[in-house]
């Protein structure tokens, strides 16, 4: 971005009138303990739909679905989709997941397989109240306000912000269902062949940038360092290749899950691409996934080592999720982002672009830590330099790519290598747009999320240079 405007924004969002130092690296929560502590609370979640209410408005009852199962409930969320209820519970003890277990039927005509995931037919009638904590699932559930709704809800920039922040971040809901599903998934994948293996989530959806039009990343991991032993060692079927043996591994794991997961479906192996995946929907909310597998154990997996770096950006200061959120929100709304591939911006590419500058004004650091500031500041020539977030540094670029920024975990790779110039021209039209809409009087934060204030405010340009 321009130099004024990424000030300006600075300015707007970042700064902190009651503590203007710059951040530095602060006492946090490691990523992978995060991810450790979460999955083990997930351990004693359940999810339960009650059939007795389907295609109806009843919900199921908390305090009732604890009498009925006899066990300590400590917390659960309630929600409806498509004309379907369900609750998530989380149970008072783990060895209550198998007493609710050991009392479950199976219905007929199908593969008799344990899970956390139940049906029921308990009637909502009785002297229990209505269930008091009902989720909506995340924010495309949720009424999008017009820019001139926004104005008049939220008058300061301040009440704007928050509401945007919370608009685009995964509810309680959200967060507690995808840890669900990575224990589930681990449940019914990690227990046969791939005892040995663990899964893991990466990407800005549990980093603290997701929200709930993301999809849920996971990587399959060996839980031990792999080694070999002088005079002994396990028998290995020959493989071609490990890219063969992944290939292979996923088109494992893609039965495994069709037969042996409820509630799981469009189940798609991509096996081709550079990094091989599968892909499945989860029926019960709007939930996409994609699994990896990483079987070298020489380097640590680059999708973990970047939601680990994400998890720390956003742990510096609030108003910096504050800033990134914005960012991803303003390039939506102004076509800068779009949802599906194509030789156009991705989220991602956006919070590079964020986290470089934030690199630049020395509120982040560099992923391999190096405190320096780069000599060319943040006014940038796109046409002979390349950046790179690894060092928090330009460099000569290599090739005659629009954009180039190096990609953190593969430096020789560019992670904009797909976008067309037309579309890195409409980003930079969009942000000088944006500069020209904050030095007006009359400025508020809604306009920049508003392409028809663009088109006036051209408008009102032409005009004045007549």
């Amino acid at each position: 971005m321009h130099s004024r405007q990424s000030h300006i924004i600075y300015r707007k969002i970042l700064h902190n009138n009651n503590n203007s130092t710059r951040c530095s690296f602060s006492s946090r929560i490691n990523f992978n303990d995060l991810i450790k502590t979460n999955k083990n609370d997930s351990k004693r979640l359940i999810l339960v739909e009650n059939l007795a209410t389907k295609n109806s408005i009843s919900m199921i009852n908390g305090p009732s679905l604890s009498e009925h199962l006899n066990v300590k409930i400590d917390q659960f969320w309630s929600w409806n989709y498509r004309r379907r209820n369900f609750v998530l519970i989380r149970l008072n003890k783990i060895d209550d997941v198998a007493k609710i277990q050991s009392i479950c039927g199976y219905n007929l005509h199908a593969l008799p397989i344990r899970t956390r995931m139940m049906e029921t037919n308990f009637s909502t009638t009785g002297h229990h109240s209505p269930s008091k904590s009902h989720y909506e699932l995340g924010t495309n559930f949720k009424k999008s306000l017009s820019c001139s709704e926004l104005k008049d809800r939220f008058p300061t920039n301040e009440q704007l912000i928050a509401h945007l922040t919370e608009m685009n971040s995964l509810n309680e809901l959200d967060v507690q269902l995808r840890y669900f599903l990575i224990t589930q998934l681990e449940d019914i994948i990690c227990h046969s062949v791939f005892a040995d293996f663990n899964i893991y989530p990466f990407g800005s959806s549990l980093a603290g940038l997701g929200d709930s039009t993301s999809d849920l990343d996971l990587a399959i991991l060996h839980a031990h360092q792999w080694r070999k032993n002088r005079d002994i060692n396990f028998a290995m079927p020959e493989l071609k290749s490990e890219r063969d043996q992944t290939q292979q591994c996923l088109s494992l794991i893609a039965d495994i899950v069709r037969n042996f997961m409820p509630n799981i479906s469009k189940v798609n192996r991509i096996l081709r691409a550079r990094v091989p995946i599968v892909k499945m929907s989860f029926d019960l909310a709007p939930i996409d996934i994609d699994v990896s597998i990483e079987l070298s154990p020489e380097t640590g997996h680059h999708g973990l080592l970047m939601a680990d770096y994400l998890h720390y950006c956003v742990s510096q200061h609030p108003n910096i999720k504050q800033f990134l959120l914005f960012l991803k929100y303003w390039s939506k709304q102004h076509g800068v982002v779009k949802s599906i591939p194509g030789n156009w911006f991705s989220n991602f590419q956006i919070l590079v672009l964020a986290i470089y500058f934030l690199q630049n004004e020395q509120i982040l650091k560099p992923i391999n830590d190096i405190d320096t500031k780069t000599d060319d500041g943040i006014s940038f020539n796109f046409e002979k330099q390349a950046m790179s977030i690894q060092t928090g540094k330009s460099f000569a670029k290599p090739d005659f790519s629009p954009l180039y920024i190096e990609n953190p975990m593969e430096p020789t790779l560019n992670i904009c290598k797909n976008v067309s110039g037309v579309e890195f021209k409409k980003l930079l039209l969009q942000a000088y747009n944006s500069l020209d809409a904050m030095h007006c009087t009359d400025f508020h934060l809604a306009n920049l999320l508003d392409p028809e204030y663009f088109k006036t405010l051209e408008k009102r340009n032409n005009q004045s240079v007549r």
